[in-house]
């Protein structure tokens, strides 16, 4: 079993256990993982402070976290990751719902062509964060892919497309447009996770201050009747 499987089998594993399970419906096609993969989807419901597959309920704020991992740099400007998720729960991803486009660029100046070079080397990508409300309580799916800039514009560009275009300033800003989360790519990854939010709402720290003195209160009143 190689490294990339492991990590799958492990994620798969933790997923498991937190109760989620990896979503069923097709996912878009990528040819080569060699230059960039995802390692691991997490998320956060304490800003940051861990991360994990935890459960989620109405009224947390999560943030998603992205892993890239890259056997090898390639001959390409930029590497990619963008993430999107059904809000709605209809199991469609649209721009209004896109969670994270996140560039890393790992080789500014690729001019001319040069041999790969073995890397080994994984990135992070955090998304901005979304707050859980009643109106999101069910099962969603959340998308995730990686490709690079290569890929990126010879799928959107099609016969306008030539290898230098990458280092365009104007393509570059239209990576996260470009970017579709049904397109065919040469490279990279795509990752589908499902997500359940839970209807019961988290306490506000106000709250559970009031239940903690409440509590003290029952305990006191119990310890006096006894002394009595």
């Amino acid at each position: 079993m190689n490294l990339k499987s492991l990590r799958r089998l492990l994620a798969i594993g933790l997923v498991a256990v937190a109760g989620y399970c990896w979503g069923t419906p097709s996912l878009p096609q990528n040819d080569d993982p060699t230059w960039q993969d995802i390692s691991s989807i997490q998320w956060s419901t304490n800003n940051g402070a861990t991360w994990g597959n935890s459960a989620l309920v109405v009224g947390q704020t999560v943030e998603f976290k992205f892993t890239m991992h890259k056997y090898k740099d390639g001959n390409h400007y930029a590497d990619l990751v963008k993430s999107w998720i059904d809000l709605n729960g209809d199991q469609q991803f649209q721009a209004s719902e896109t969670l994270l486009f996140g560039t890393q660029v790992v080789n500014p100046i690729q001019k001319p062509w040069r041999p790969d070079s073995v890397v080994n080397q994984s990135f992070d990508f955090i998304s901005g964060s979304t707050t859980l409300t009643s109106a999101m309580v069910g099962d969603h799916f959340l998308l995730a892919r990686v490709t690079c800039s290569d890929s990126l514009l010879s799928t959107a560009l099609g016969a306008n497309y030539s290898w230098d275009k990458q280092w365009n300033s104007s393509n570059i800003s239209q990576f996260g447009s470009y970017f579709s989360p049904t397109a065919h790519y040469g490279q990279g990854e795509s990752e589908l996770v499902k997500l359940t939010v839970n209807g019961n709402k988290v306490p506000e720290p106000g709250t559970l201050a009031l239940f903690a003195a409440a509590m003290a209160g029952v305990g006191l009143s119990r310890k006096q009747g006894a002394r009595v």
